[in-house]
């Protein structure tokens, strides 16, 4: 039939690899072998942490250093000693562990807490 020609299924076949074999920005480039080391890792890594006050205590074993999400609800990280962090969103925190033990202070949010349309908002 018509719709069976060449040119028809080419171009529905090439408009699924347009779409799915994009690079995606967010995900790193690795060989076979570093992912099995990443893997590895993951599957090594032991934590436990311990919240007093305004610190966490993070304690990483297994590995030489380790990712983790941390989500604050109207607090934000003012220190942080044996990592670094990033926020990835209001109140959320990609944590890079690279000793052995990590210690995070945390504060209050400045301003008003404000939800709206279920997310949380800071207003100044």
């Amino acid at each position: 039939s018509k719709e069976d020609q060449w040119e028809i299924v080419a171009e529905e076949v090439i408009s699924n690899m347009n779409t799915y074999w994009k690079p995606f920005a967010a995900f790193d480039k690795t060989t076979l072998s570093e992912s099995d080391t990443r893997i590895r890792n993951f599957l090594n890594l032991d934590y436990s942490d311990r919240r007093t006050g305004n610190l966490i205590d993070l304690t990483v074993t297994g590995v030489d250093e380790g990712w983790f999400l941390l989500r604050l609800h109207g607090e934000s990280i003012s220190q942080i000693e044996g990592g670094d962090y990033r926020e990835i969103e209001t109140g959320a925190y990609l944590i890079h562990a690279t000793q052995g033990h990590v210690t995070i202070q945390v504060e209050k949010s400045r301003g008003l807490l404000q939800y709206s349309n279920g997310v949380e908002e800071t207003a100044e």
